[in-house]
């Protein structure tokens, strides 16, 4: 595959797990809607295997949660470390967050 689309795959990535953490659903709708062709879901996971989902969850954002799991993210996926999203909101007293 063409490594261009590789390497904007790989930065869109970043920026979805990025405006998870920010709580910005309209930037992650963005995302979804221009990298999707690319291969872009919500799904997508970073080098730590971590999804916009452990994101959102961890910083408490609990907006960017629903609008994750309502476009079909994986409720329990787990990271290199062997967390959900869930172990990470609690672990960072974001108990509201409940993917």
């Amino acid at each position: 595959s063409d490594p261009s689309t590789n390497a904007d795959l790989r930065k869109a990535t970043g920026e979805f797990l990025e405006a998870a953490k920010k709580n910005d659903v309209y930037e992650l709708s963005r995302l979804l809607d221009t990298y999707g062709r690319a291969g872009l879901r919500v799904t997508s996971r970073d080098p730590m295997n971590r999804t916009a989902l452990h994101e959102a969850a961890t910083a408490g954002n609990l907006v960017a949660t629903k609008f994750l799991l309502s476009r079909g993210a994986e409720p329990s996926p787990k990271d290199s470390w062997n967390h959900t999203p869930l172990d990470d909101a609690t672990e960072s007293g974001a108990k509201d967050v409940r993917p």
